[in-house]
């Protein structure tokens, strides 16, 4: 990527701009120089281009104050599960996007509507919101179990994991692997049935109380007909 960005900025900048920053220090850039110059770093399949793994390091240090206060900005809601069990993958925490998200732009830790983290094979973390609110421990039903582990299948890149005694995918369509990192986050939102009361932060009481008494909802079913999941080979999975 940094070497796709690095090309480009190049190409479009052409002599001008470079020789604009060979004489940031004040020399003088003759055209012989600048022509020469410009023949090396111009012939872009004989270099690239690859950032120091400082760079990733700087950017975690830049960015964590931000994204520390976007998550306690969030309201959080704990699920404790009894019978029902979560599965993992590669990529743990998943981000929904907001119900107004473009699909065209990136979607991070600040920008996402919402996100869920399964914390444990029985504990899920879902922030959601960032709006003034008290945080809960809500009641979980099977409900929720299933959306939850939908919703990791989505969100996963390569590779499900989950405990050898649990079998939490069991009836849940398995997307193939993904070839790169960006996208599919309206696959998840859309796919997964992820409502705007998850959203928008209209709270977890509603689809709770709705379905209290139906803890053994099969809404793999509706995930599959809703989004053409069913049509995706299955992932190997843990």
């Amino acid at each position: 990527m940094q070497d796709t960005v690095f090309k480009l900025h190049v190409a479009l900048g052409g002599k001008r701009a470079l020789r604009a920053q060979m004489e940031r220090g004040g020399r003088t850039v003759s055209d012989e120089e600048l022509d020469e110059a410009w023949a090396e770093i111009s012939d872009f399949d004989s270099y690239a281009v690859e950032r120091h793994p400082n760079d990733h390091l700087r950017s975690i240090r830049n960015l964590i104050e931000r994204a520390a206060t976007s998550f306690l900005a969030r309201r959080w809601d704990v699920f404790h599960f009894q019978r029902k069990t979560l599965a993992t993958s590669d990529t743990p925490v998943v981000l929904v996007p907001a119900e107004d998200h473009d699909p065209w732009r990136g979607i991070g830790f600040v920008t996402a509507g919402s996100i869920f983290v399964p914390l444990s094979r029985r504990t899920a973390l879902l922030m959601g919101a960032v709006e003034p609110g008290e945080d809960n421990v809500v009641p979980p039903t099977a409900w929720f179990a299933r959306l939850f582990n939908q919703a990791t299948t989505w969100g996963a890149r390569r590779a499900l994991f989950h405990h050898p005694d649990d079998d939490p995918l069991a009836g849940l369509p398995l997307p193939p692997p993904r070839e790169r990192e960006t996208g599919g986050h309206e696959a998840i939102r859309d796919a997964v049935g992820l409502g705007g009361w998850l959203r928008d932060g209209a709270g977890l009481a509603g689809p709770h109380e709705r379905h209290r008494g139906e803890q053994e909802r099969p809404i793999a079913d509706g995930i599959a007909e809703g989004s053409g999941a069913s049509a995706h080979p299955p992932r190997d999975h843990l």
